[in-house]
């Protein structure tokens, strides 16, 4: 594993949401839907319809981002709102939200390589500066 992020309710600046969002009281209908794993999937079907009609289903970020328009709203990982709130897009917690987004670090060369060290360590850095973002990249680098 190397790191954890919070799934996180993502919204227009032009159709403001409050900063923690009653997960229950999101309409369906306006939801830009990704399948982002299958732990995401099950608890989308805990809270959500199964036969509820999203806005969209995709799998493409470039097409989602689109669609973060009027009352539509999207559940991402943190990265992914951070990256998008220079754009326009709002972030807010969701009252129940869905489990951590697992990002992980395959290799099939022990030990790792020396660029790919100054890779994860500037990685590290970079995800120091983020509340909520938990690194295990140090247990990977050994340090």
């Amino acid at each position: 594993l190397c790191f954890r992020e919070p799934m996180v309710l993502l919204s227009s600046e032009g159709h403001p949401m409050p900063a923690l969002v009653q997960t229950g009281q999101l309409d369906p209908s306006y939801e830009i839907r990704l399948p982002w794993n299958q732990d995401y999937d099950l608890w989308h079907n805990l809270y959500f319809p199964i036969d509820s009609r999203a806005t969209l289903v995709t799998d493409s970020m470039p097409l989602m981002e689109q669609f973060i328009e009027g009352k539509n709203w999207v559940i991402a990982p943190l990265t992914v709102g951070l990256g998008l709130s220079r754009s326009g897009v709002q972030i807010s917690r969701l009252s129940e939200p869905p489990p951590d987004h697992l990002v992980y670090f395959v290799s099939k060369r022990a030990p790792l390589r020396e660029p790919i060290q100054q890779f994860l360590r500037c990685m590290d850095a970079v995800l120091a500066g983020y509340t909520g973002i938990r690194s295990y990249i140090p247990s990977i680098l050994g340090d």
